[in-house]
């Protein structure tokens, strides 16, 4: 038997209270004020360094082996007869440190960690943890051709941060020219109304120029995207430095007659 299965089977994982008290002890007061002001709206920060939070995940698959992502209260049901907590009882650093875990876990099969992020996406209520995660999610680069199907079903969901997780994802796993012509198709096909899926449909269009500028750029000039998105998608497309300056003469030109021909209608 190995130091790490031994572990597993002597080292129970701890339980919440003991989590609790450890991201207090790593938790910075000025980080948390900073920030707090990047997650308008997320309650529950305790100023945990990103970093900081990273190296507890990897203490904890250290002491605790491949239960510490396995085991993670918040992803279990809740016990017999008592009720689970709605995610805004979690502090922000214990979703993340979820997150994060599920990303170090070494899945057994692709179905088992669709279980866990099945159950984790709740938990997702910010931007941070959502993006964070995914991030980390290498696993699913490995197993995409079983992960797309799930991926593409959650930009139907009703649930911001579910729209968000699938449109981030595939942006991290899936960019690559087997898959462009259908994620642009799919980007554009989101008629969720939210700031932040509108912001991360953006996004993926922008690192979708960045590495096929011209099919993309061909995309954009007859798309159906909503103002917002399209006006978000260049600008990010013109603050990456991996995109030519007479690209982005190109792009804001195009934004230009967008926004005379949208004036025009309006008119």
């Amino acid at each position: 038997m190995t130091g790490m299965e031994k572990r597993d089977s002597l080292s129970p994982f701890p339980g919440r209270e003991c989590i609790c008290s450890r991201l207090h002890e790593l938790a910075d007061e000025e980080y948390r004020v900073f920030h707090s002001r990047l997650c308008p709206g997320t309650e529950g920060i305790l100023g945990v360094r990103t970093p900081v939070l990273r190296q507890y995940a990897r203490e904890l698959l250290l002491e605790y082996g491949q239960q510490a992502a396995f085991s993670m209260y918040t992803l279990q049901p809740a016990p017999e007869g008592q009720v689970r907590l709605d995610t805004g009882d979690y502090y922000y650093e214990e979703k993340l440190l979820t997150g994060l875990l599920l990303g170090l876990w070494k899945a057994p099969a692709p179905r088992e960690l669709e279980q866990k992020l099945v159950r984790f996406l709740p938990l997702i209520d910010n931007w941070a943890v959502c993006d964070m995660t995914c991030s980390g999610l290498k696993y699913i680069g490995k197993h995409r051709e079983y992960f797309y199907p799930l991926l593409k079903s959650w930009l139907k969901s009703e649930e911001t941060y579910t729209v968000r997780f699938g449109i981030v994802l595939l942006m991290d796993y899936y960019a690559e020219e087997m898959y462009l012509q259908e994620l642009l198709s799919l980007y554009e096909q989101i008629y969720h109304e939210d700031y932040y899926v509108k912001m991360a449909a953006a996004w993926a269009y922008s690192v979708l120029l960045v590495k096929f500028y011209q099919p993309v750029f061909d995309f954009l000039k007859n798309c159906s995207l909503d103002p917002l998105t399209f006006q978000k998608t260049i600008r990010k497309a013109c603050e990456s430095r991996r995109i030519s300056e007479e690209h982005k003469r190109e792009l804001r030109l195009l934004k230009k007659k967008r926004e005379d021909i949208t004036g025009k209608e309006k008119g």
